[in-house]
């Protein structure tokens, strides 16, 4: 073990120590210090799948600071966030309890919304939103119901008793749809009866009643849902729409967004706001739109999409702080499959000229997008785009598409651009890889065969090699989906070896022996090919090694490997010098069965590696472990 190695080793030993002793370790002297990789107590405990409020609590009796910062820039609650934990809105809340300022906590929530924004995790912001309202407006009723002094045996109420009754009534409606259990009939009565205020907003977040109904994860019963909306709209339409949450500037149809749940449901609550006066061009704290939003989350309706392009006022030139990307370059990366919504996107002003992060053009984003069609490759070939203009990685259109393993249309979309001028003897400057590499990694593709006769028909060099020396042919047996006997003699008619090595003395054939689920089939047709399953590597270490050395080996596939003759007892010359059989012992998940595969094959029980160890020690090593 190098030295480094050993540093980082210590270092993960002394995090382990000291979560054991917790909390017997911590104490109010050392609660803030670094432990270890810049990180507090509070940081290690959160990072356990095992955190449980008490935890928390216990740490915040010893003066442990919850805005502390990791060494990536997380704070605790961030950490939390990213966890599934059973205790989870329990947590939350007792961070926000025991803010020394409730206030710094919608502070310290802009940070968080701005890190998720730039992750797109929308489903951690709106949890994080909905954690926030609840504990704020649990708050706020708790200090109303205080102030509250009318009594419900009075049938005569003042005033100033009837508002605050009001208030209290409007935000137990909040809770109830923030808690998921809001109840319709019953509101809608409170709004027969006047018993709600309809023009209620409060002052710290901003939030009303309109906000409340689209944070509501029910969705039961939508039409009546949509139904309440609409009255609650047009019975006080300036009070309540284009009004902005206070710490993220959410306006409704940012909201709507972010919560999408049945297309119908958002295009029409969508369409019905907009034309009752929603800003459609309103935007977040990102200076991101509600539309922008929408296009950020893979597979958006096209409905919904629609649904704002149609308004001639809307602007789609604007872009969000927080992506390289514009409107329609978004749409391009993750939907595409309209040309009807691309043309109606430059109609708005949409320009194809821009180029985005690392120079890549409209064409290179929709090559690359599983939806992509050969009617808007045309189109886009006709508005002026160039087929070869390439990345700042020295990659044209070709290679995106190439590379895309899902394309319904790939083998039509391929030959139109090879027609119209495509270069295909071109290598991406940092891996060398070719458009026959790339294509090569997805051999389940259908038509695959047909792509790469094309390729090599149009100059496509057989023979071309990346920067680790592999060939197509690598490529085509590292990947074990899709994978045939056609595909394999179909690649050696082309002249390719399957004992060709690469830098790391690994051939085609010893490339699938490591993949999973092999097919017995396949191996057979190899070795009567001219496949040696004997193939070392630089550190003498053969096939058996390699896959005894993964985690998930299975049985199954070790057995097909020892009964085409691999050796099971060879052991390579590096450290620790381990057989397949101290292999299995210390690495694999299913132990027994290949052990009993290994052994059936000739492994020696008793084979010792470069530190004199067998089997036998390190599975017992192994097994003291767990019972730490």
């Amino acid at each position: 073990m190098s030295g480094m190695a050993l540093f980082n080793h210590r270092k993960k030993n002394a995090a382990k120590s000291f979560l054991k002793k917790f909390p017997g370790n911590v104490n109010k002297t050392n609660v803030n210090d670094n432990i270890i990789d810049g990180k507090q107590a509070i940081n290690i405990i959160c990072e356990q799948k095992t955190v449980t409020v008490k935890d928390i609590q216990y740490l915040i009796t010893l003066g442990s600071d919850l805005d502390c910062k990791d060494n990536s820039g997380n704070t605790p609650i961030q950490t939390i966030m990213t966890k599934d934990l059973a205790q989870k809105r329990e947590i939350i809340f007792c961070f926000f309890k025991n803010s020394s300022n409730f206030d710094q906590s919608r502070i310290n929530f802009t940070s968080v919304f701005i890190s998720m924004s730039k992750s797109e995790n929308y489903e951690q912001i709106n949890e994080f939103n909905r954690y926030y309202l609840i504990y704020w407006f649990g708050v706020q009723k708790e200090i109303l119901m205080k102030k509250h002094k009318g009594s419900s045996e009075n049938k005569k109420k003042t005033k100033k008793q009837q508002q605050q009754q009001k208030q209290i009534n409007c935000v137990s409606f909040v809770l109830d749809c923030l808690n998921n259990e809001e109840d319709l009939i019953k509101f809608k009565k409170m709004l027969k009866q006047n018993e709600i205020n309809l023009n209620f907003k409060d002052k710290k977040t901003n939030l009303n009643l309109l906000h409340a109904l689209i944070f509501s994860n029910k969705c039961d019963n939508l039409e009546s849902k949509l139904q309440t909306i609409k009255e609650i709209v047009n019975q006080n339409t300036k009070a309540i729409l284009n009004s902005k949450l206070s710490w993220s500037k959410y306006s409704e149809l940012h909201l709507i967004s972010l919560k999408p749940a049945l297309p119908q449901f958002t295009n029409e609550l969508t369409a019905f706001l907009i034309s009752k006066g929603s800003n459609i061009n309103t935007t977040d704290l990102s200076n991101a739109t509600p539309l922008f939003l929408h296009l950020k989350q893979a597979n958006v309706c096209n409905e919904i999409v629609k649904s704002y392009l149609i308004h001639k006022e809307l602007n789609v030139t604007i872009k969000s702080r927080f992506s390289q990307l514009t409107q329609l370059q978004l749409f391009c990366k993750h939907n595409c499959n309209s040309l009807e919504l691309f043309k109606l996107f430059l109609e708005r002003g949409a320009r194809l000229a821009p180029k985005v992060y690392k120079k890549k053009t409209v064409l290179h984003l929709v090559c690359s997008n599983a939806n992509t069609s050969l009617q808007l490759i045309k189109f886009l070939v006709k508005k002026g785009s160039n087929i070869n203009e390439k990345t700042s990685n020295n990659l044209p259109a070709l290679f995106f598409l190439c590379n895309n393993p899902v394309c319904k249309e790939k083998f039509e979309i391929l030959s139109y651009l090879l027609k119209n001028g495509a270069t295909t003897n071109f290598c991406s400057s940092f891996r060398k890889l070719s458009p026959l590499h790339v294509l090569s990694c997805h051999p389940q593709v259908p038509q695959f065969l047909k792509c790469f006769d094309l390729l090599v028909k149009n100059g496509s060099s057989l023979n071309v090699e990346c920067n680790r020396l592999n060939t197509p042919f690598h490529y085509v047996m590292s990947s074990n989906r899709g994978l045939t006997k056609e595909i394999i003699r179909k690649m050696l008619k082309y002249g390719y070896s399957l004992n060709k090595a690469n830098t790391f003395h690994q051939t085609p054939f010893t490339m699938y022996l490591t993949q999973p689920n092999l097919n017995p089939d396949i191996i057979n047709y190899c070795l009567k090919s001219g496949g040696n399953i004997h193939a070392k590597t630089a550190s003498k270490a053969n096939i058996v090694n390699t896959l005894t050395e993964n985690y998930n080996l299975r049985s199954f596939d070790l057995k097909i490997v020892c009964k085409y003759g691999a050796k099971v007892g060879l052991s390579p010359k590096h450290r620790p010098g381990n057989c397949p059989l101290h292999n299995v012992c210390k690495y694999v998940k299913d132990k027994i069965p290949n052990i009993k595969c290994l052994l059936d094959n000739g492994a020696n029980i008793n084979q010792l590696n470069l530190l004199k160890e067998t089997p036998l020690l390190i599975i017992t090593q192994e097994l003291l472990k767990l019972l730490k």
